[in-house]
C-alpha cells in the first residue's frame, strides 16, 4: 500500500478545475497498473470537506479516524 499527501497553501484554487482530479487519476493509474501497489491510503482532517470531497469522487471511501 501507499499514502497519498497533498500540501496545498490555496484550497479555493488548486482544488478547481479538472487539473487536481485529472492528476490524480493518472497517479493512482500508474500506482495500481504499472507499481502493482493493491491499496492507497489518503489521509485527510474529518473538518476539511473540500478534501473529503475530492476523495470520494476518487473513489476513496472512510475507514476510519485517527
Amino acid at each position: 500500500s501507499i499514502e497519498i499527501g497533498r500540501l496545498v497553501f490555496n484550497m479555493e484554487k488548486n482544488m478547481e478545475g479538472p487539473y487536481a482530479l485529472e492528476c490524480e487519476l493518472i497517479l493512482m493509474d500508474l500506482a495500481f497498473d504499472r507499481l502493482g501497489v493493491s491499496k492507497i491510503v489518503a489521509t485527510v482532517k474529518d473538518d476539511n470537506d473540500k478534501a473529503l470531497s475530492f476523495n470520494k469522487r476518487l473513489g476513496f471511501e472512510i475507514i476510519g479516524e485517527v
